[in-house]
Order: C-alpha cells, then structure tokens, then sequence
C-alpha cells in the first residue's frame, strides 16, 4: 500500500510539475510577444502531460504533419465495461446494493462519456429499484417497469412525494438513452440527471441496506 501511494504522489508531482513549466514558458512567450505561442518544445510538454495524466488509456501518442493523434487503449475500456457488466448482475443476483460502490465511482470518472454516464444510471436505478420493492413482497416478472416500481415505493411510503418525483425525472431524462425512441431530454435535463444521479443512487443503496437489517 505504501509503494501505490508512493506512486501516486509521484505522478502527480510530476504533473504539477509540468503544468508549472507549461504556464512559466506561456507567461515568458506573452511578456516577449512572441508570435509563435505555440511550438515544438510545448508540444512535447504538453504530451508528457497527456501521457502523465491519461499513459494507460492511450496505446499511440503521433506528433505528425496532420497534428497530434491519439489512440485510446480499448482493452483497458472493456476491462472497465465488463467489471460494470459484473456489478449490475451481481446487484440483481444478490441484492446487495454495495456493488454500486464501484459502479458510480466508475461511471463519475472524467472519462466516460456522457452517453455510457446516463445509461449507467439508468441501468442501477432499475437494478436497486427492483431489490427494494423484491424485499417489499411486490411481484416482479423478468422486466417491471420503472413507473410500476416508482409508484409501489410511494404506496408503501418508502419514499418521499419529493423523492418520487426525483426518481421519476431520472426515470423520463433517460429512456431514450437506453430505448433510443420517445423525446430526446433537452440540455438542462441532461445536465440535471447527471448532478442528482449519484445522491439518488446511493439513497437507494441505503433503503436497501436498512430495510434488510431491519428484517
């Protein structure tokens, strides 16, 4: 543990200390008036800071003619995929709400795009959901759907008028993303779900944890 914090410190000491260079050069360059901002020395920095901050997501770094070209790492995005894939199912095959942990954690990361973000999202909400109204005896076949489930909640009082329209707004702001049909959510939607999602989540996490330590 110590060696992995060790790193940790490094790299990002490292980091600070190009942005430090970056913004030193930039600042000579402007008080000079340079007319190249811009040249091969600051290309070269801003790559080391790329490879700093992104090196085990990136397989090619290309410094060319046409610019700089960067090719992800696809194998490191599917090993990220498939421990999401594993969380979900894990979450529906034991009920235990502690997996979405690591799910949002995930999902919150400055990497993901915005797509894979709401139908994480979406994908938990339905995945908690569904073990809270189970615990609450409510009859689930292979697929309930989200409103059916919002609504039992609020007929057994679990949650709040407020709660449920929460619930609801993340339940609308995301269909399209998982179906692709219906009304596609506007910007303000988007960016709604994106900053209530995780409180929502985790209150849903802890629904289940107490109701179960409650039986």
């Amino acid at each position: 543990m110590s060696k992995i914090k060790q790193t940790l410190i490094t790299k990002q000491a490292f980091i600070f200390f190009i942005y430090v260079i970056l913004i030193l050069d930039v600042a000579y360059r402007v008080w000079n008036r340079s007319d190249t901002i811009l040249d091969w020395q600051l290309v070269t920095i801003l790559g080391l800071l790329t490879f700093a901050i992104l090196g085990d997501r990136i397989s090619e770094f290309i410094i060319g003619r046409e610019g700089i070209t960067l090719k992800q790492n696809i194998d490191i995005q599917v090993l990220e995929v498939k421990k999401d894939t594993e969380d979900l199912q894990l979450i529906n095959e034991t009920g235990n709400a502690r997996y979405i942990d690591g799910l949002l954690k995930r999902a919150m990361s400055s990497d993901r795009d915005v797509w894979s973000k709401l139908i994480i999202y979406r994908l938990s909400l339905r995945a908690l959901a569904r073990q809270i109204c189970k615990d609450q005896g409510m009859y689930l076949g292979d697929c309930p759907s989200l409103t059916s489930m919002i609504n039992f909640m609020k007929e057994k009082d679990l949650i709040t008028a407020q709660f449920k329209r929460d619930l609801n707004f993340m339940k609308s702001s995301t269909f399209f993303f998982e179906w692709g049909t219906g009304t596609p959510p506007t910007v303000e939607e988007i960016r709604r779900v994106l900053d209530i999602a995780p409180q929502v989540l985790k209150y849903l996490e802890y629904m289940i944890e107490d109701q179960r330590q409650a039986t």
